[in-house]
């Protein structure tokens, strides 16, 4: 698997001049590019010692995992804690001071290094380099520690008792972050929005975290199957099953992460369709979202998280125009739940499957320009009623 990371950064933007002007962009396929050249590597492909953050202007993914040395460079001309400092990074040689500049520059120049670094990434490339290349940085963070006095010392108007207070050993002491995109997983469910005499099923999607939460919500007795074999996955056998659909399924199956983006929507109206074909009025004062593009089997699945407020129902079996505000929730238990501050407020526990594609080029441009459809959250509202 390792041989196919070649190179020790990963970028998810390139730096490009469109219309004259100098501007970040992405892959139409969610991949990464290595330099200016797009790879078929997605994020959630790297190995873990790659750690994201900001290098060279641009978002990506950085390899801790074969360092041999480092050398820590600290800004004395402004008052700024690791924004102006830069990190000389080397994959299998040692970082020396080159020989004076003869263009007469008044920075140190330096050799044998493969990357730099500046800002809070030299923080996590520490880490990660004492993890994945047992790296002794040690003496690096005595340096971090010097520059933090010095600015107390140089600027205390910024950096004086009381005014500023960052806690070198606290920071390292922290678990290491590599900053990737969680794993996703289909969870699949009995289908609450087909007409009862019929039974099927429903992807629904999150992380494994977010479908613990879930599980550890519903009634035991009635859930009794989807509990279990939540445990036994837990405790390591991913194949567990549960009965969904008077038959069994696989608990949880993994699927590809490919990009996400915020979405919303205010004082949105629109018709749903039922499960026999009544119709209801909906109405929303607003809707966000958290929305994730994966890949489930061959197919392109854009899935919404979505907050509700103010979500009222018009029924055409009522004669009058009276709205009537969403007050339960019929259908799949604790997948949309009411918030506990805020009475008109509906979030959902889970990524709901709101739109599906076949070409990842256009669900990639899709995932933050088509507008969202609210149906699908009106199936667990309504079900099959």
């Amino acid at each position: 698997m390792t041989n196919r990371f070649k190179n020790q950064l990963y970028t998810k933007e390139i730096r490009v001049f469109r219309d004259r002007q100098l501007c970040s962009v992405e892959s139409d396929d969610g991949t990464l590019f290595s330099g200016h050249y797009r790879t078929k590597i997605l994020a959630q492909d790297l190995p873990e010692w790659y750690v994201y953050g900001r290098y060279y202007k641009c978002w990506g993914y950085l390899s801790t995992k074969g360092i041999t040395d480092m050398l820590y460079v600290p800004n004395r001309f402004t008052n700024h804690f690791l924004k102006d400092d830069c990190l000389y990074i080397a994959y299998g040689g040692k970082v020396k001071a080159a020989e004076p500049s003869k263009d007469g520059a008044v920075y140190p120049q330096y050799s044998g290094f493969d990357e730099r670094i500046w800002g809070n990434e030299i923080i996590s490339i520490l880490q990660g380099a004492q993890i994945y290349s047992s790296y002794d940085i040690s003496a690096l963070i005595q340096q971090l520690k010097d520059k933090k006095d010095w600015l107390v010392r140089a600027h205390p108007n910024e950096f004086g008792p009381g005014k500023w207070d960052f806690d070198v050993d606290e920071c390292f002491s922290r678990p290491f972050n590599n900053g990737h995109p969680p794993r996703y997983y289909a969870l699949t469910l009995d289908n609450y929005f087909s007409p009862s005499f019929v039974s099927s099923t429903k992807p629904y999607y999150g992380t494994l975290d977010g479908i613990k939460t879930f599980v550890e919500a519903l009634d035991y007795e009635k859930h009794k199957t989807t509990v279990d074999a939540f445990h036994e996955y837990l405790e390591g056998n991913t194949a567990a099953t549960h009965n969904v659909a008077y038959t069994k399924h696989t608990l949880l199956e993994p699927v590809t992460y490919i990009k996400d983006a915020f979405l919303y929507l205010t004082d949105e109206e629109w018709d749903f369709k039922n499960a026999w074909g009544c119709i209801y009025k909906m109405r929303v004062k607003s809707a966000h979202m958290n929305a994730i593009l994966i890949k489930d089997g061959d197919r392109y699945v854009r899935c919404v998280s979505p907050v509700m407020e103010e979500l009222f129902y018009r029924s055409e079996l009522i004669d009058d125009d009276r709205w009537s505000s969403v007050k339960n929730v019929w259908g799949h238990p604790g997948i949309l739940v009411f918030d506990d501050e805020k009475a008109d407020v509906i979030r959902s526990s889970l990524y709901l499957p709101e739109k599906q594609y076949d070409d990842v080029k256009l669900a990639v441009a899709g995932l933050d320009t088509e507008k969202v459809n609210l149906d699908i959250i009106c199936e667990d509202i309504i079900a099959d009623g």
